[in-house]
């Protein structure tokens, strides 16, 4: 017969009394005589409930009556990234679990936690304090920690999820800012003409590919992300027109493009327009290398603050202060109508300056108090 009982740890109120079942700290315990074979071991549970369904399991015979051999922490990685495979994820949201469970595996192999069943809210929020990202990145981080241990949760490698009761950082949402009209003449006028100055630029820093202005173009003019532009193949532009499905989200992309951007698109050999000169076509190297081409041309314009990404938001606050609807960008940038008002608006110019009629219209018809009876 077996029986069931808490073990009490020293510092619960219920020390004395292991069959007090109203305790939630601390663990189930096993204790008596099987076939003739005497039991005393932990269930590793929290929980009455499911102290009394394993032991079940144990009398019927459909679980081993031994102790069973904690789970590492590498195995329940391991588990999870093949889990993560199995799912036919993106591969750059399945880099980002890998480097995640990376550094996850770094930390607890230098603090010396070896089971996953070491793991708690304590030192998963040490383990965060050793990530050295801004609060964006943190809290998406943050997002992946919780799926991990999630999966822990759902697969009965552990109770509780650690991670579950760290709170994000507060993360002040900014408006995306585009390229400056001055910025975009810069841009368009090297383009046109690229002048490259050795003498005024750092030693040994080689000149953009040749290709480095027509990419900035389609950049500027198709709202792409830069890994959808530099994986671009010759099949996705037809009759003036561009159309892909974003890697990223996987919706349809249909832009038109300016036809001397589409001459300067065709005169290019090759399927893929924009393989790097490696011969590469890994999506993140392919893009990792015209990252480094077209900030070589940032700096030499003295751009400040350029990233691949304000192609986009530029191409957005063009067309709203071109009369387009918040929908129709949305649909152009593969984002919702509440995203891109969210993070755009502030620099539309026509609606600012409808805000700023309204106000203007309350300076001269004060509003009347009314009396509510």
């Amino acid at each position: 017969m077996l029986t069931l009982y808490r073990r009490h740890v020293s510092r619960c109120s219920h020390a004395r009394d292991r069959f007090y079942k109203r305790c939630r700290a601390c663990p189930m315990w096993i204790q008596g005589v099987l076939d003739g074979q005497p039991i005393r071991r932990s269930l590793k549970t929290h929980s009455w409930e499911r102290a009394e369904e394993i032991k079940r399991d144990i009398e019927d015979g459909s679980r081993s009556a031994r102790e069973e051999p904690p789970i590492t922490v590498e195995e329940a990685i391991a588990r999870f990234l093949a889990d993560c495979r199995a799912r036919n994820l993106n591969p750059a949201t399945f880099r980002k679990y890998r480097h995640l469970t990376e550094q996850l595996t770094a930390f607890t192999r230098k603090d010396g936690y070896r089971f996953l069943l070491e793991l708690d809210a304590r030192n998963m929020r040490d383990f965060r304090s050793s990530w050295t990202v801004g609060p964006q990145t943190a809290a998406k981080t943050l997002e992946r920690l919780r799926s991990i241990f999630r999966y822990c949760v759902d697969s009965d490698l552990i109770e509780k999820n650690p991670a579950k009761t760290i709170r994000p950082p507060v993360i002040k949402i900014r408006p995306r800012e585009p390229f400056s009209e001055v910025d975009q003449a810069k841009l368009l006028a090297w383009c046109n003409c690229p002048v490259w100055n050795p003498a005024g630029d750092k030693e040994r820093i080689l000149p953009p590919h040749s290709k480095t202005p027509t990419f900035l173009k389609l950049l500027l003019f198709s709202a792409l992300r830069i890994t959808d532009a530099a994986t671009l193949t010759r099949d996705r532009i037809q009759d003036g027109k561009l159309f892909l499905y974003a890697a990223k989200n996987g919706r349809p992309v249909r832009v038109p493009l300016p036809p001397d951007l589409v001459k300067e698109l065709e005169a290019i050999s090759g399927h893929g327009l924009f393989h790097s000169p490696q011969g590469s076509k890994t999506p993140q190297t392919v893009s990792d290398y015209w990252r480094d081409q077209i900030k070589k041309v940032f700096d030499h314009l003295g751009i400040e603050k350029a990233h691949p990404h304000r192609f986009r938001h530029t191409l957005a606050v063009n067309m709203l202060n071109n009369g387009s609807s918040v929908e129709d960008v949305a649909a152009v940038l593969g984002n919702s109508p509440a995203i891109v008002s969210l993070h755009y608006a502030p620099w539309v110019e026509s609606r600012q300056d409808r805000i700023s009629e309204q106000i203007r219209k309350v300076w001269a018809q004060p509003a009347k108090l009314l009396r509510v009876k």
